[in-house]
């Protein structure tokens, strides 16, 4: 039986699921395009269901197309029954109550009709994942009070 062998990027995303883990599920991630974020919310979700089948998690992205990206992986990965994927949009507009919030592409929640997303969730942990966290309005400093960057991982890094 051959053992797989792993990337320097699985060892990577490994460390950012360490750093997330030891902020207390309540950081972001900040990881150049291309890296693996989704791949690192999913495998955060697989830890949670392996130690708790019945959390629920809510992945809120900013458009549809990233919606269906994220909902074919959540069924590749077998955990439809305990995610859901929504755009940000729709999420604003009611209260929603969650084990885990996933909120993809982070940095957007910084616009004042997004930044709502953080009263209307009631969530325990929270992964932003983002390419960019710092917003040219200085609104990022808002997203830093919920969801604080616990790793950053630059382009120069990924090409290794």
């Amino acid at each position: 039986m051959q053992e797989s062998k792993k990337t320097s990027r699985d060892i990577r995303q490994e460390q950012c699921i360490r750093n997330w883990v030891q902020a207390k599920g309540h950081a972001t991630c900040e990881c150049a395009t291309g890296f693996g974020k989704t791949r690192i919310g999913l495998k955060i979700i697989q830890k949670l269901l392996s130690l708790a089948p019945e959390k629920k998690v809510l992945i809120v992205v900013p458009t549809t197309l990233l919606k269906e990206q994220w909902a074919n992986q959540i069924d590749n990965w077998g955990f439809s029954f305990n995610c859901e994927v929504q755009v940000i949009n729709t999420v604003i507009t009611r209260n929603w109550t969650t084990d885990l919030l996933i909120i993809d592409e982070i940095h957007r929640t910084g616009a004042s009709e997004l930044s709502k997303v953080f009263e209307k969730v009631h969530y325990k942990l929270i992964l932003g994942l983002t390419a960019t966290f710092e917003r040219l309005d200085g609104r990022h400093e808002l997203i830093r009070k919920y969801c604080p960057v616990c790793d950053i991982v630059p382009i120069t890094e990924c090409l290794l």
